[in-house]
């Protein structure tokens, strides 16, 4: 009779132990959720602050039309915009070099004479790099 009442007793304290420790885990993990939201919601705070500060291209293609590629642009402030080319072989040749204002501005690029391959433009700013890939047949 007493190791049947004393196995109660222990079941009794397992059961007990068994929901505090249930509970620490859900507040635990209640925690960890709030933390996750937190930083998410911190990133996309940032994301939020800092668009419209750099330059980005202002469509998700560039247009062909022939031997012609427009390339679309946002540029938030008066910047140095450097423009390279990147042939098949890796060799880059530096196309140019202007002070842009704010604005959208659509750049044009002559592609007769452009080797055949997969070639790719730079535009640098003092503080990014936009880079595109363009396949010449």
């Amino acid at each position: 009779m007493t190791s049947r009442l004393r196995l109660q007793q222990e079941a009794s304290w397992l059961t007990e132990n068994l929901s505090d420790l249930s509970w620490v885990l859900l507040v635990a993990l209640i925690a960890l959720l709030i933390y996750i939201l937190m930083k998410r919601m911190a990133a996309a705070v940032r994301k939020h602050e800092t668009q419209g500060m750099y330059t980005e291209f202002a469509s998700d293609r560039d247009e062909r039309r022939g031997d012609a590629l427009f390339v679309q642009l946002r540029i938030p402030d008066v910047v140095e915009v450097t423009c390279m080319w990147e042939h098949p072989d890796g060799q880059t040749t530096a196309m140019w070099t202007r002070t842009m204002e704010p604005g959208e501005h659509t750049i044009e690029f002559d592609l007769t004479g452009k080797r055949s391959g997969r070639n790719s433009y730079r535009l640098v700013t003092p503080h990014q790099v936009l880079q595109r890939f363009v396949q010449l047949p």
